[in-house]
């Protein structure tokens, strides 16, 4: 978890370190995993959805052994993403049985895009050109936070909204906190004038509370009381 919000921490970096960096330490947690269970076996979980993306890294591993590949530096980039994306999979199957670590695991990356999303604001407002209001980036784009393009951060709140959308609904007693992170997050992405990013986290969370009411989380009454609370603290941050 701290290898991936590291990797967003320098997601401005126009260079390719950055990504090398995520996949090493990605690849060093799988050795690590590989050798503790050497030496303490475990049962190991797999999951299908590892099978898409290892046969895109079989092919991409094909290609460059018979020479077929147009350009072989795109393809080792992609066999290496591929490979990465298939090996966070495969050690979230493995660590994240336990529903406590999973929680803890989720409830971490939604309270980093707040911080992020606050940050981001301030910047977008007050520096647009300075990534932390010290790299200078190119005059045609305004950064927000780490992210070079503000559709960048808009997927980043798509990504973990969700899971704020749940505890508001799921959690009564801790339910002002995520309603207020939810806020500041939709708020932030309106803010920053993503038209296709509102355009998807406002269905992304017209469609969570919907599921939410569908399965019994909230009832119809609540379920209004809670997006009214939602949609009017982020007309307040914004």
């Amino acid at each position: 978890l701290m290898v991936l919000m590291a990797a967003v921490t320098v997601a401005w970096s126009p260079r390719y370190w950055p990504v090398a960096a995520l996949h090493t330490g990605i690849f060093v947690l799988g050795i690590a995993w590989l050798a503790h269970n050497a030496v303490n076996p475990q049962p190991v979980v797999w999951n299908r959805i590892l099978a898409p993306m290892g046969i895109v890294g079989i092919w991409g591993a094909v290609q460059l052994t018979l020479g077929t590949s147009v350009y072989g530096f795109e393809t080792t980039r992609a066999l290496l993403y591929w490979s990465a994306n298939a090996m966070v999979m495969f050690l979230g199957a493995q660590f994240l049985q336990v529903r406590h670590i999973r929680r803890n695991f989720l409830t971490v990356p939604a309270y980093f895009a707040g911080v992020i999303a606050v940050l981001g604001i301030l910047q977008y407002f007050t520096s647009p050109y300075l990534v932390y209001w010290t790299f200078p980036i190119g005059r045609h784009v305004k950064a927000v936070g780490p992210f070079v393009y503000r559709n960048q951060f808009a997927a980043l709140v798509e990504l973990v909204l969700p899971i704020v959308l749940y505890r508001v609904m799921a959690e009564r007693r801790h339910r002002w906190v995520s309603a207020m992170l939810a806020a500041i997050l939709f708020a932030v992405v309106v803010a920053t004038a993503s038209r296709a990013g509102t355009l998807l986290v406002a269905s992304e969370m017209a469609l969570v509370f919907l599921l939410g009411w569908r399965r019994g989380l909230l009832s119809r009454p609540a379920l209004a009381m809670v997006l009214g609370q939602v949609l009017a603290l982020a007309v307040v941050f914004t």
